[in-house]
């Protein structure tokens, strides 16, 4: 069944700037974007850099922007605008600029990287780690790689100390990285993807990095019954998943009835449900062996509201 998502605004819409809806006024131009990214039914990201997200639990609303891409859940998370300002939004926030945070270059998690290759939390500037390229997180773990080829994770035993899983010698080559469960996934510009384990060393302890594919477009771990997948969307549109056990090092099966996918978007703490991007820019979403399609959000009605256009500085 198609799902359309109604929206009925009362309360506060928060900007990024001076841009914002008028009273009565809902355009074209708001219900034409694609979406970007999706994190939720919920909170999404469209292509015009604006958002979709919930407040307060029971309202869902659309705020201006100019945002380039976020992660987190549908719950609360942060991102990254196209001028390199930190954004941050949770249950009881809109997306809002985060004060004196510029220059940043990607976000995951409770983390942002900068341009001048440090990384940030809540609580400043992250210790040891100076010079990263990337950085990644997933199931409360965190992972960066180092433009001098670096793949580290954090300890989750001993407080801001990283270990290193190995040494790279082609870091500019990689784009993406993704983290779960102790596990970091690197994927090159080439295609090809390489996980590294924690638990996956040999006699001297070093950790053995493996290679699961060579013609890949986008990666993106999740959680998995009973082991953490990676989805693994192909050159040719194909998504394919790691399987169990020994075969979580390889591409193990091919998800069914899913073509000319671009990318792939997880569902949190669901292993048998995640979003898929088609090379059309529409999206549908993958439901324990059915395909729905995601509707573009609109403003179907609007109610009582009151509007605050607020200009928000970094």
């Amino acid at each position: 069944m198609r799902k359309t998502l109604y929206i009925v605004l009362i309360g506060f819409l928060l900007g990024f700037g001076s841009a914002g809806l008028t009273a009565g006024q809902a355009s074209a131009a708001d219900a034409a974007p694609q979406i970007k990214d999706i994190l939720g039914e919920k909170t999404l990201l469209m292509e015009d850099g604006s958002m979709w997200s919930m407040i307060n639990g029971n309202r869902v609303i659309r705020t201006p922007g100019n945002v380039e891409a976020v992660n987190g859940t549908e719950l609360e998370g942060m991102g990254v605008t196209q001028d390199g300002k930190l954004i941050q939004w949770d249950i009881a926030n809109a997306p809002h600029v985060v004060k004196d945070q510029t220059g940043v270059k990607q976000a995951a998690g409770e983390y942002w990287l900068k341009m001048d290759g440090t990384v940030w939390s809540i609580g400043g500037k992250v210790k040891k780690l100076e010079g990263i390229k990337l950085i990644g997180y997933g199931d409360r773990d965190f992972a960066a790689l180092s433009h001098n080829g670096d793949v580290l994770i954090r300890d989750s035993y001993a407080q801001e100390t990283y270990k290193k899983l190995g040494t790279i010698p082609d870091a500019a080559s990689v784009k993406d990285i993704s983290v779960f469960d102790s596990r970091v996934a690197l994927l090159y510009d080439s295609g090809k993807v390489v996980i590294y384990e924690t638990f996956n060393f040999d006699d001297n302890g070093k950790i053995i990095p493996v290679a699961v594919a060579e013609d890949a477009v986008h990666i993106a771990y999740g959680t998995g019954d009973p082991t953490p997948r990676l989805l693994v969307t192909r050159k040719d549109g194909t998504v394919w998943t790691t399987g169990n056990y020994q075969d979580r090092f390889k591409l193990a099966k091919q998800v069914p009835g899913l073509s000319d996918i671009v990318r792939t978007a997880v569902k949190e703490e669901s292993h048998d449900q995640f979003y898929a991007q088609k090379s059309s820019g529409s999206w549908v979403m993958f439901d324990d062996g059915d395909i729905k399609p995601v509707d573009v959000p609109a403003i179907k009605k609007i109610g009582r509201f009151v509007i605050r256009r607020e200009a928000v500085r970094g």
